[in-house]
């Protein structure tokens, strides 16, 4: 959650360059390329973090299902958000305030994902209840087969 709220700082300043710190000839080049680098660092973190909080909470049958949602609707979010930007530059009076307006989604899912977070630690504890009741599920039947085996072995040897 804080990692969607971080990445919009910086993207948020390098699109309201000109209007927070004037022209390009007032300006630092070096600074502006600073945050640049700053926001394409945080930018990539929020994923990764995102799919290891799911891949933490959701069952081994239903992992693959689940990311690969998560993949289709990352990739989906990247092209309706590019949409959303052409649609909304009109109404804003210009492509910068457009983009800045859109990042407010990554804050409004990093808020979101801050309220999961009092869940988080009892689903996980849910999932691991239920593969420890997986596991000795299957331990018994393993113990079961063994025996039916061993007795079938000293059937056949009497």
């Amino acid at each position: 959650g804080i990692c969607n709220i971080l990445r919009a700082v910086p993207f948020f300043l390098l699109f309201g360059w000109k209007q927070m710190f004037g022209s390009w000839a007032h300006a630092s080049e070096s600074s502006f390329f600073f945050l640049l680098m700053i926001g394409g660092f945080v930018a990539t973190m929020a994923s990764p973090c995102t799919g290891a909080m799911l891949l933490n909470v959701n069952l081994p049958e239903t992992r693959g299902s689940v990311m690969a949602m998560y993949s289709v609707l990352d990739d989906l979010s990247k092209g309706f958000g590019t949409l959303f930007v052409a649609m909304i530059v009109k109404l804003v009076g210009g492509r910068a305030v457009a983009y800045q307006i859109s990042l407010l989604v990554w804050v409004f899912t990093g808020v979101a994902l801050l309220f999961a977070y009092h869940t988080y630690d009892k689903d996980e504890e849910m999932m691991r209840k239920h593969l420890e009741e997986t596991a000795m599920e299957s331990m018994v039947v393993l113990s079961k087969q063994r025996a039916q085996q061993a007795i079938r072995q000293c059937a056949r040897a009497a």
